[in-house]
C-alpha cells in the first residue's frame, strides 16, 4: 500500500529529475535548449537551421506561404524555352515550381 509520504517522495523525485534533465515544457524552452546545444557545438549550423525552420513552418498556415492564383506569374505549356527564360527573369521570383 502506498502512503502519502511515498507518493510525495515520488513526486519530488520526478520534479527534481525534470529540473535536472531540463526537459522543455513549451516551444520557447525547446528553442532555448536547441540554441544552447548549437552554441556548445552539439548541433552544427545546418542541423540547427533545419530544426529551427521545421518548428517555424509547423506554426504557419497555408495562406502564409502560398501565392493567391490571381497574383501568380505563370508560363504556358506550349511556350518556347526563350519565352520561359524571359518570363522567369522579368518576374524576379526566387524559385520555379515544378
Amino acid at each position: 500500500m502506498e502512503t502519502a509520504s511515498t507518493g510525495g517522495k515520488a513526486g519530488l523525485l520526478e520534479r527534481l529529475s525534470s529540473l535536472l534533465m531540463r526537459e522543455p515544457e513549451d516551444r520557447e524552452q525547446l528553442m532555448q535548449l536547441l540554441h544552447s546545444a548549437h552554441q556548445r557545438k552539439l548541433l552544427d549550423a545546418d542541423a540547427f537551421g533545419i530544426i529551427e525552420g521545421a518548428l517555424a513552418a509547423s506554426e504557419m498556415r497555408v495562406r502564409d506561404v502560398m501565392v493567391p492564383r490571381p497574383l501568380m506569374e505563370v508560363v504556358e505549356v506550349g511556350d518556347s524555352l526563350q519565352t520561359v527564360i524571359e518570363r522567369v527573369n522579368s518576374t524576379a521570383h526566387s524559385h520555379v515550381s515544378r
